[in-house]
């Protein structure tokens, strides 16, 4: 039976991994014939692949080096990577696709990002933040682009989002397609976010500062840098407005020049003077589960959130509004009113809550729930969007500390105890929703 060992090497002088002194103690092979850096692999194992996958990974992630000069690369004598020819090797199927065999990300996006280094099409902006440095905003837009922001620091690329930040830097909605690429362009500022850098090169983080003073003044600079970025994308990249659009919905009220006016139809129901509202009776469907046909419920009850398992959550993070807001942000009391035990025999197994709060996660998949429960009971989590004529049921892909059993997630809730329940929907949905909780009935255990 083989042992198992750990991968780690010593280059010594002795037998204790005394370490070497003098370059006369090092193989040859790992000697440095001239000022500068050297790095050896040991046991590299190559495949029929690897000068491609280590060609995609230093265009990757040294493009702007390579592009300003700084450094030239040659991978086995099979590509040389050079300004002359980077264009070429961004375009080079097999170096593209080795971004997929090596599961890597982001060789389109470094591609994108070097476009908009280069493109003559490309708005350039500079400024000074008092503390913080110089820095230089590119900008490019153009159709099919990510709409992401690249940060480079000393030609390196670092990442896409401040993640660790207030300002992600990360959603632009209603804007053009476009990229931007900052970099820090004077020792102060290069300094700046070098400071926060991680080990890795991926990513930037306040914590990384010991000093309380120092993190929220850099904290406080960040959000600077990133406030001016986003409003020179914003001026760049919001789309004009059209001087007149047909909104063909409203001509059964509102006549066009020329033309005769409002048109009753036999009922009246196109005069809004007329128009009844009334209070109907809704189904929940599931888009996948043809279950859920029979499983009604009152749509005004839903709406307003009062006594019943539904409550619309609409991402914000805000703490506003009465007991049991309409908008289910959180706030109020916690304790069921009389027409919520009065509603206890409508719905039987539903598991009641309050101050309902949502907030969409780092993505438009992936939604953070916060609930209050009134009861100590294991669960089944079933999510809605609210119609007008009937629910949908979103497809959840994972919920954090959740047990999936018969093709629903079940979680554990304890009476007054402030439950956070973290999900990832299948597909990308950041809208409006209604959370649904019933009582296991025997499934989950």
């Amino acid at each position: 039976m083989k042992a198992k060992l750990r991968g780690t090497g010593y280059c010594s002088a002795d037998d204790h991994y005394n370490p070497a002194e003098n370059e006369e103690e090092i193989p040859s092979w790992l000697r440095v014939g001239d000022i500068g850096a050297s790095i050896s692999v040991v046991g590299f194992q190559d495949d029929e692949h690897w000068e491609e996958r280590v060609a995609e990974s230093l265009i990757r992630n040294f493009f702007s080096s390579i592009n300003n000069e700084s450094v030239i690369f040659d991978v086995n004598g099979k590509y040389l990577l050079n300004k002359l020819n980077l264009k070429s090797l961004f375009e080079n199927k097999k170096i593209s696709n080795a971004d997929e065999i090596s599961g890597s990300e982001g060789f389109c996006f470094s591609y994108s990002l070097y476009r908009c280094l280069v493109s003559e099409h490309s708005k350039v902006f500079k400024r000074d933040i008092d503390g913080f440095g110089r820095f230089k905003l590119n900008i490019l837009v153009e159709d099919g682009l990510e709409k992401k922001v690249g940060f480079i620091r000393n030609g390196m690329y670092i990442t896409n989002e401040l993640s660790n930040f207030k300002d992600k830097l990360k959603r632009f909605p209603a804007l053009k397609d476009f990229v931007a690429v900052i970099e820090p362009i004077n020792d102060l500022s290069i300094s700046a976010l070098r400071s926060v850098e991680n080990p890795k090169h991926d990513e930037f983080s306040p914590s990384r500062i010991d000093d309380p003073n120092k993190q929220k003044a850099i904290i406080k600079k960040f959000g600077i840098l990133s406030d001016w970025a986003k409003q020179a994308i914003k001026d760049l990249t919001t789309p004009e407005p059209k001087e007149e659009d047909l909104i063909s919905e409203l001509n059964d009220f509102f006549s066009m020049p020329g033309q005769s006016d409002l048109i009753d139809s036999d009922k009246g129901e196109n005069n809004p003077e007329t128009v009844s509202v009334e209070k109907i009776k809704v189904k929940v469907s599931s888009v996948n589960d043809s279950s859920n046909q029979n499983s009604d419920f009152d749509d005004t009850d839903a709406s307003e959130g009062e006594g019943d398992n539904f409550r619309q959550g609409h991402g914000k993070n805000t703490n506003e509004g009465g007991p049991y807001n309409r908008g289910g942000y959180g706030g109020g009391k916690t304790t069921p009113t009389n027409k919520e035990k009065s509603n206890d025999k409508k719905e039987k197994g539903v598991v009641k809550y309050f101050e309902l709060r949502t907030i969409i996660g780092d993505s438009a998949s992936n939604r953070i729930i916060y609930l209050t429960p009134a009861e100590t009971v294991l669960a089944q989590l079933r999510i809605f969007t609210p119609g007008l004529s009937k629910k949908e049921e979103l497809s959840i892909k994972d919920v954090h500390d959740s047990r999936f059993i018969g093709g629903y997630y079940y979680i554990q809730l304890n009476s007054g105890v402030r439950s956070l329940i973290n999900l990832t929907f299948t597909t990308e949905y950041d809208g409006p929703i209604i959370v649904k909780l019933l009582k296991d009935k025997g499934d989950a255990k």
